[in-house]
């Protein structure tokens, strides 16, 4: 029976030993290959975060994109050109005008910048309307609307001119502005 037979240990080759140089090799190319693979991630990192927050910035969230691009080592040119851009948008956000004027007159070659400087007149005036300023407040949103060339940018700037001048107090000025809108966003409502 096959209960009484003797099991015979399985006879096993001897596999032939790798050379040296071969086993080099396998280990080179396996270093290289891993080393392709992070530097192919940390890249799609680095370009998914740089176009994130540029943007960020073209939205006009400025602090969120100084916040994401600030992640970044300034390895190119853009990612400290966006910092800048992104850092002069955020000082604008908190009022600080003129801060933002001089960091963006240095980068004034680029269109971000000269952008975001022609924003910082608009909302600067806004604010010294809000101030009860309405003379400078004025003198500086016509320098914004000279440098800007699309007419549904002034109907939108003088809507929020009229909610300026609302918010000061000044009525009278308020309503004038939003009659002149007629149908444009809620102005007839806000006229009444």
């Amino acid at each position: 029976p096959a209960a009484f037979q003797p099991q015979v240990a399985p006879v096993k080759k001897e596999r032939k030993k790798m050379s040296t140089k071969k086993r080099n090799k396998i280990v080179a190319f396996s270093i290289i290959g891993g080393l392709i693979v992070v530097v192919c991630v940390l890249g799609g990192l680095f370009v998914t975060t740089y176009e994130n927050a540029y943007a960020l910035m073209k939205q006009g969230n400025y602090s969120k994109a100084n916040q994401t691009i600030s992640k970044l080592p300034e390895l190119t040119g853009n990612v400290t050109i966006v910092k800048k851009i992104s850092s002069a948008g955020t000082l604008a956000e908190k009022g600080q005008y003129d801060e933002a004027r001089e960091e963006l007159k240095e980068l004034s070659q680029y269109d971000d910048a000269r952008y975001i400087l022609n924003q910082v007149d608009l909302m600067q005036g806004l604010g010294m309307i809000k101030a009860g300023k309405a003379d400078e407040g004025e003198a500086l949103i016509n320098t914004y609307l000279s440098n800007m060339q699309d007419d549904a940018d002034k109907t939108n700037v003088d809507y929020r001119r009229a909610g300026a001048y609302l918010e000061y107090g000044d009525a009278e000025m308020a309503l004038e502005i939003y009659t002149e809108l007629g149908d444009y966003q809620d102005s007839a409502e806000q006229a009444k």
